[in-house]
């Protein structure tokens, strides 16, 4: 039990598959049955599918799609990863949170975080 919470039974699966060092993919998906106590019973469905493509060793683009049924939304990332220098990374990371419940407006967001590892024995 945490926080009053039990689960009653769950399943998880996932695929994945390499195509050559540039190249994979992964999928998943879960179900739990959850028994909120003296209020209800309900299952929660989570699947996603993710991918990353990598055309050298310094550039990596990764992203992420994702439905999950007990959020109500859907939710995609996208990151561009550069390392530019040993240790060091440029990225640009896009994120949405899209509910598909009610005439919620959909939440997008973009990051671009810059990291520099300064090492004197380098």
């Amino acid at each position: 039990h945490i926080l009053g919470t039990s689960v009653g039974a769950g399943v998880d699966a996932s695929f994945g598959f390499f195509a050559g060092a540039h190249f994979r993919m992964n999928f998943s998906g879960s179900v739990s049955l959850i028994d909120l106590p003296e209020t209800e019973r309900f299952a929660a469905w989570t699947g996603a599918a993710t991918m990353v493509i990598a055309p050298t060793t310094t550039l990596q683009l990764d992203g992420a799609f994702q439905v999950n049924t007990a959020a109500g939304a859907f939710v995609t990332l996208a990151r561009l990863r550069w390392r530019y220098w040993p240790g060091s990374d440029l990225f640009l990371v896009y994120r949405e949170f899209r509910p598909y419940r009610g005439e919620a407006v959909p939440e997008r967001r973009a990051l671009l975080k810059l990291t520099y590892r300064f090492d004197t024995l380098l």
